[in-house]
């Protein structure tokens, strides 16, 4: 694993430092996956399958970013790596190669028509586990040709938990907000 213990501990403290909230939680995600793991964006994703609502932010803007969500709307439910379904993978973080090929994944209409737009060569993405009915991606990309490994795993497999444990701490400050109006 390539994560050294300095960078792990600077990027817990920037997650969990105070101001952590609902609405600061996706940036908080894209500077720690950036910290971690040689990526050139990150997308922070949610769908609630009850109303089919997806939202995705960005930590980047191309010139092809809206070209990119269209397509990727349109094809994602059709593959597992992108089907918003944490299932495939039992809830665990995955790369690209786990599910296609190289060569596959860039014959596929979701990379075609969807992620190429946007620059990324290739997509790993972490699944984040929330008690409301929603389920949460941080989705990290590779530009210019660089390609996620095995190896990345086990630092996506080290982010998943910190992940889940700052929106919680995250959930559970919204909610005593709320208690104090």
């Amino acid at each position: 694993m390539n994560v050294h213990s300095k960078n792990l501990n600077r990027a817990m403290l920037e997650l969990f430092e105070p101001g952590l909230s609902l609405a600061s939680f996706p940036v908080r995600c894209s500077r720690f996956a950036h910290r971690l793991i040689d990526c050139d964006l990150s997308a922070f994703a949610g769908y609630t399958p009850s109303t089919g609502e997806l939202t995705v932010e960005f930590d980047g803007r191309t010139p092809g970013m809206m070209h990119c969500l269209e397509g990727f709307v349109r094809y994602m439910s059709k593959y597992p790596f992108t089907d918003f379904d944490p299932r495939s993978t039992d809830w665990k973080p995955f790369v690209r190669e786990q599910f296609v090929t190289l060569r596959q994944f860039r014959e596929l209409d979701v990379y075609r028509e969807g992620l190429r737009h946007a620059g990324i060569s290739d997509h790993s993405a972490i699944p984040i586990r929330t008690s409301e009915g929603k389920i949460l991606y941080l989705g990290v990309e590779r530009g210019d040709g660089g390609t996620f490994r095995e190896a990345d795993v086990e630092i996506l497999k080290l982010m998943q938990p910190h992940l889940e444990n700052a929106r919680a701490l995250a959930l559970a400050r919204e909610a005593v907000r709320s208690e104090e109006r």
